[in-house]
């Protein structure tokens, strides 16, 4: 009988061993030559091969409770991922629904202030319109006066207060010029 076995192993061998990268690429032939060589290894060294398989035991079940960790790990991290990739898709498309508003009333305000922009820039550069009552005027005048007074400055603003106030006078005047103009 042992006879026959180790004939079998060396005509096994001969066989494999011309292929054997071929088999170790394919896992399926892979298990049956593993399989085949397990069978001839339990007939031919039974104690040997008892050893082997109680060690390959030890050292594989180890391994695969710590793949199987990891594995559960990787998933529950998949899933986390998943979930923060739909809150950004969900945070993007509302930004963009944002965007595409804000660009809208952007649109818009240009519209309007093509339309409502025509005025005299001497009289927009204090905020009034060129039709606005005379009272409304001295109105305006009155309050820039008060605001930009270098009096009221520290001394080390009065300087820039100054420059400031005699700009607001110059355009003040420069708006009285205008109305006179325009009732004469």
């Amino acid at each position: 009988m042992r006879v026959f076995v180790n004939q079998i192993a060396v005509a096994g061998w001969k066989l494999i061993e011309p292929r054997l990268d071929a088999i170790l690429a394919s896992p399926r032939t892979l298990r049956i030559a593993i399989m085949l060589g397990s069978f001839l290894m339990i007939v031919k060294w039974p104690v040997l091969s008892g050893l082997l398989l109680w060690g390959s035991v030890i050292w594989a079940v180890p391994l695969l409770i710590s793949d199987r960790r990891e594995a559960v790990r990787l998933r529950a991290a998949c899933q986390s991922t998943e979930a923060q990739a739909e809150a950004l898709r969900s945070a993007l498309i509302f930004a963009q629904g944002q965007i595409s508003h804000l660009e809208q009333q952007l649109q818009e305000a240009k519209e309007r202030q093509g339309r409502e922009g025509k005025g005299h820039p001497v009289f927009r550069r204090v905020g009034l319109d060129e039709a606005a009552p005379d009272f409304v005027i001295r109105a305006v005048h009155k309050a820039y006066r008060k605001a930009l007074h270098p009096d009221g400055k520290s001394q080390q603003h009065r300087v820039e207060a100054d420059r400031r106030f005699r700009e607001m006078e110059q355009v003040f005047s420069e708006i009285r010029r205008l109305q006179e103009w325009a009732t004469a």
